[in-house]
C-alpha cells in the first residue's frame, strides 16, 4: 500500500478524488489518479470518486463512484431509515 493511502485509512479517514475535469480519458487513462503510482494497486484504489463534466457530453450532471463496502453501509442506513421496523 503507498504511505499516503496508508497514512489516510490509518487516520480512520477515506480516500476521495475529484476527477470532474479529468475523468473519462481526458488524461490518456480513464481516469487522472491511474497516472500516479499511489493508486498501482486494487487495495490502494480511492472510496469515492466524484465525476462530472465528460459524464454528461455536455449536460451538467455529476456523479459519484465508492467501493461496494461503503455503498452497502449506506444502503443499510438508507433502508432503515425509510423502512423502520
Amino acid at each position: 500500500m503507498s504511505y499516503l493511502v496508508e497514512q489516510i485509512r490509518n487516520a480512520g479517514s477515506l480516500v476521495i478524488v475529484n476527477e470532474v475535469t479529468t475523468g473519462f480519458g481526458r488524461t490518456g487513462k480513464w481516469f487522472g489518479f491511474q497516472h500516479y503510482n499511489a493508486f498501482d494497486y486494487e487495495i490502494n484504489t480511492p472510496d469515492i470518486i466524484a465525476l462530472g463534466k465528460g459524464l454528461g457530453n455536455g449536460y451538467p450532471i455529476s456523479g459519484v463512484l465508492v467501493r461496494s463496502s461503503l455503498a452497502d453501509i449506506v444502503e443499510d442506513q438508507v433502508l432503515d431509515m425509510y423502512n423502520p421496523i
